[in-house]
């Protein structure tokens, strides 16, 4: 498990790299939950974040038209803003 979050958080850690530029104070966290929606809006809420972030995948053609469920229940249930990042799928179809 600690394997687990030790690559979670790194991957974290390049993102939050990759937008440096636009957002310079960027802080970075991994927290485990069994829900992962309730567990990101407890963090943003507790922080008083100005920004969650959170990814979408769309794993599909249908899914990329849609928000996934995570990213849907962070967006209803955050009081401050939510950013989601959808990937780059174009080549799966």
């Amino acid at each position: 498990r600690t394997l687990q979050r030790e690559s979670a958080l790194k991957k974290v850690k390049q993102a939050a790299k990759s937008i440096e530029s636009v957002a310079p104070s960027v802080n970075v966290n991994v927290v485990e939950a069994e829900h992962a929606g309730e567990a990101i809006v407890q963090f943003v809420d507790k922080h008083a974040s100005d920004l969650g972030v959170v990814g979408d995948t769309g794993k599909s053609a249908i899914g990329r038209m849609l928000i996934g469920s995570v990213a849907r229940f962070v967006l209803h249930h955050a009081a401050g803003s939510v950013w989601i990042v959808r990937t780059n799928h174009q080549d799966e179809d």
